[in-house]
């Protein structure tokens, strides 16, 4: 979890805690905060699960979620603007 954590400062600029390493897929011992997040019958909404590292969900003050892909940077327009 540390090596992680230093990789993502060093080469992302993250300066917010991370959560430690876990199993985000559909598995039976999957996270469940990544379970809430990919169950639209607990979240109300989403059913996309994350495919591929990096997968981000930013999670609205009134509680909606957006799901974004990989390739869709964290400093993007559309993340940023959806704050």
């Amino acid at each position: 979890n540390e090596s992680i954590a230093t990789f993502c400062k060093k080469n992302y600029g993250v300066s917010f805690p991370l959560m430690s390493k876990s199993v985000v897929v559909k598995k039976q011992n999957q996270n469940e905060v990544f379970r809430w997040l990919s169950e639209a019958s607990m979240n109300g909404w989403n059913q996309q699960a994350p495919v591929w590292n990096f997968c981000k969900y930013l999670i609205k003050p009134d509680g909606s979620v957006k799901f974004f892909s990989s390739g869709v940077r964290p400093d993007d327009a559309q993340i940023v603007g959806g704050l």
